[in-house]
């Protein structure tokens, strides 16, 4: 296994699906980081990000990217402040690495909302983020990216996306 930095062990599932979708219409970033934000703008048309956990981070990613057009960032500290945000009718991609108590939470009102595709980081540490609450219902084929420590999962009702991607 290759040395990776743990906070980056998303970036091959994303960058899968950017390579097989192309450019994203709307997508939503539940917690803010250099990787995914990063990459997320260069693959989205609109990205609405909401960081939950830190002002300091906020005003470190914001000012990192505040020159981007196409990026709405948003501060909703706490576990289920994002309950509050005013989210587009249609939502194309959703990555979760928000807020460890709610992020089974995010990904379920990402379901409930129609989001075709779905990721989360951490996947693998069931009980600290209580993964066992995610409920997508059969709709949903799930990938699970373990090559590393920290997993990323994938869930996505795009299945023309998850034959391309499934090992």
């Amino acid at each position: 296994m290759e040395n990776v930095d743990l906070f980056s062990t998303h970036l091959k599932c994303l960058t899968q699906i950017f390579e097989i979708k192309g450019k994203v219409n709307n997508v939503i970033e539940f917690g803010m980081g250099y990787y995914s934000t990063d990459l997320l703008l260069q693959n989205s048309i609109n990205l609405i990000s909401i960081e939950m956990q830190s002002n300091d981070w906020f005003n470190t990613i914001t000012t990192k990217f505040n020159e981007t057009t196409n990026w709405t960032p948003i501060l909703k500290l706490g576990a289920s402040e994002y309950t509050t945000v005013d989210f587009p009718k249609k939502i194309d991609l959703a990555f979760v690495d928000g807020h460890v108590e709610t992020r089974p939470e995010c990904v379920n009102l990402m379901g409930k909302m129609g989001c075709p595709i779905i990721i989360a980081h951490d996947t693998e540490a069931l009980d600290v983020y209580g993964w066992n609450r995610v409920n997508l219902g059969d709709k949903y084929k799930s990938i699970i990216y373990d090559e590393y420590v920290n997993w990323t999962t994938l869930w996505t009702t795009d299945m023309d996306l998850y034959n391309k991607l499934k090992k």
